[in-house]
C-alpha cells in the first residue's frame, strides 16, 4: 500500500438466499438501480472473469443494512458492511484460494465482497498493475511472504506489505498493451457463453469466440514476465528458483473452494456446443436473443475497455424496445400445429441463420425430455440454481408449457389456462369422444388401448 495503493475486504452478506441474484435473473432495467454487480471470489482466471452474481442494494443498501446493525448486539452495520467508500470504483479482485495470485479488472460500478478482495490503484495504473499482478515474479513474492506454494489464501494483509517496483513510463505502457491483449483474448471465449455478459454469439455462428485460444495467452503471459523480472531486478537464477516454484504449485492438489463452479457446463466438447446452439435458438424464438447479429443485420457492439461499467445486458441480447424475430409473449407451447409452438420456432430459427435443420421428431423429444435438466445445469452458478426458461409439463412430459421468467406478468397463469390448457384439453377431449365412437360398445384390444392411451 501507499500512493493510492489500497487493499480491501468488503462486505459480508450472512444471507445470500435473500440479497444475491445471479445477474441473467433479475430484470436489465433494475441494474444499477436496484441490483449491482457483486465480486465474490470464484475461481482461477487471470485476466479476466465473468461477474455472474449481483447483490441488492437498493438506496445505498438501506435494507442490507438494516437487516445487518442487529446482528452483533445492535453495534452497527459497518461490523459485516466494509469498504463502503471503495464500492463502485475500478480495480482489480481474485479468488481467495488458488494455484496462483492472478486478478482480473473489478469493473467500475461493482460492490466486492468479503471473500471478493479488492485492490485499488490510480485509475492511470490500473492496466500496467494489472500485468504486474499476474506476472510470475509478483506470485512468488506473495507466496514467499506468505510461507506457503502450494494453492495459499492470498489474504489482504500480507498484499498490503509486498513491494512494489514503479515501472518506468516505457514499461507502464508495454504492460498496459500486455494486459489490455490479455484481457481482450481471454473476454473473446467468453462471447460464446450464453451466460455471461459479453455474449454476443453461440458456436458455431462464433468465429471469434473460436480463435481465441490459451497459445495466445501464453504468449502474452511470457512477455509480461520478461518485463516484471527486469522490474524487480532480478536475474537468471532468480528466474529459475521462480520457474522451479511455479511448476511445484501447479503440481498441488486441493480440495475445491465454495466457489467452485464444478456444476457448470462451459466446457465446449461438441456436444455442448450442439446444447448451447441450441438453447440460443430457444432464446431468439422468446425473443431474447439477437438474431440479427447472426444474420448480418445488426453489427456486434465493440468491445468495451476492462475496467468500464458493465452493460445492463449482454450484447447478444435483443436491446430494448426493438422487436423480435418472431412475436413472443413469453409463453411458448409443445404442440405441433400450434402457433407458439416452440420446436417450429426453434426449426425456423435454425433455417434463418442457415444450419442443417434438426429432424422435428428428435427435437421434440430433445426439448421435451433433455433440454430443462441441461438448461438448469447451464444456469446454475455458485449453487444458485436459477433456470430462466420453465418447463410445466405433465410427468411423461408429451405435452409442456414453456415460460420465460422475464416475460412472466400477473396473467401469465391465467393466459396458460384460459389460451392453452383449456384449448388443449377441448381438442383431446374431442379426439377420445372420436375413439369412443368409432369403437362403438364392443372396442378390440386395440381400440381398448388407444381410448386407455388418449
Amino acid at each position: 500500500e501507499g500512493n493510492g495503493r489500497v487493499v480491501r475486504v468488503g462486505l459480508q452478506t450472512s444471507d445470500d438466499f435473500r440479497f444475491l441474484r445471479a445477474q441473467w435473473e433479475i430484470d436489465p432495467k433494475m441494474r444499477g438501480k436496484k441490483w449491482f454487480p457483486f465480486a465474490k471470489g470464484g475461481e482461477l482466471s487471470p485476466f479476466y472473469a465473468s461477474l455472474h452474481l449481483v447483490i441488492h442494494w437498493n438506496e445505498d443498501g438501506k435494507e442490507l443494512k438494516a437487516w445487518a446493525d442487529p446482528l452483533y448486539n445492535n453495534s452497527g452495520w459497518s461490523r459485516i458492511i466494509k469498504s463502503t467508500d471503495l464500492y463502485f470504483k475500478p480495480g482489480m479482485t481474485w479468488p481467495l484460494r488458488a494455484s496462483r495470485f492472478a486478478p482480473q479488472p473489478l469493473p467500475a460500478g461493482c460492490i466486492f465482497s468479503v471473500r471478493g478482495y479488492s485492490v485499488f490503484l490510480p485509475e492511470a495504473t490500473l492496466l500496467p498493475g494489472l500485468s504486474i499482478f499476474n506476472s510470475k515474479p509478483f506470485d512468488y513474492l506473495f507466496k514467499a511472504l506468505l510461507g506457503r506454494f502450494g494453492y495459499p489464501e492470498f489474504i489482504v494483509g500480507v498484499l498490503q506489505k509486498l513491494p512494489w517496483a514503479e515501472p518506468s513510463a516505457e514499461q507502464a505502457k508495454d504492460l498496459a498493451v500486455l494486459a489490455r491483449s490479455a484481457w481482450s483474448v481471454a473476454r473473446t471465449a467468453d462471447t460464446a457463453v450464453e451466460t455471461s455478459l459479453a455474449f454476443t454469439l453461440p458456436r458455431p455462428l462464433n468465429a471469434v469466440a473460436s480463435a481465441a485460444t490459451g497459445a495466445m495467452l501464453g504468449e502474452l503471459q511470457s512477455k509480461i514476465d520478461a518485463i516484471a523480472f527486469e522490474l524487480f531486478g532480478l536475474n537468471e537464477d532468480d528466474k529459475s528458483e521462480i520457474e522451479g516454484a511455479a511448476v511445484f504449485a501447479s503440481a498441488e492438489i486441493v480440495e475445491a473452494n465454495d466457489e467452485s463452479e464444478e456444476d457448470s457446463i462451459e466446457a465446449a466438447d461438441s456436444e455442448n456446443v450442439q446444447f448451447f446452439f441450441q438453447s440460443w435458438t430457444v432464446g431468439v424464438a422468446f425473443g431474447r436473443f439477437d438474431i440479427r447479429l447472426a444474420t448480418g443485420e445488426r453489427s456486434i457492439p465493440p468491445e468495451p475497455e476492462p475496467f468500464d461499467a458493465l452493460p445492463d445486458r449482454s450484447p447478444g441480447m435483443l436491446p430494448n424496445g426493438t422487436a423480435s424475430f418472431m412475436p413472443c409473449r413469453g409463453i411458448l407451447v409443445d404442440d405441433p400445429g400450434h402457433a407458439d409452438d416452440l420446436v417450429a420456432r426453434v426449426i425456423a430459427v435454425y433455417e434463418r441463420v442457415g444450419q442443417p435443420s434438426p429432424d422435428p421428431a428428435a427435437l421434440r423429444r430433445s426439448l421435451a425430455r433433455e433440454f430443462f435438466p441441461a438448461h438448469l445445469k447451464m444456469y446454475t452458478k455458485s449453487r444458485r440454481k436459477a433456470p430462466i426458461y420453465w418447463q410445466l409439463a405433465t410427468p411423461t412430459a408429451s405435452y409442456s408449457i414453456w415460460l420465460y421468467l422475464h416475460g412472466l406478468n400477473k396473467d401469465t397463469l391465467f393466459c396458460v389456462q384460459a389460451d392453452y390448457v383449456a384449448g388443449k384439453l377441448t381438442h383431446e377431449q374431442r379426439h377420445l369422444d372420436g375413439l369412443r365412437t368409432e369403437a362403438g360398445p364392443n372396442p378390440n384390444a386395440s381400440q381398448r388401448k388407444a381410448i386407455e392411451g388418449q
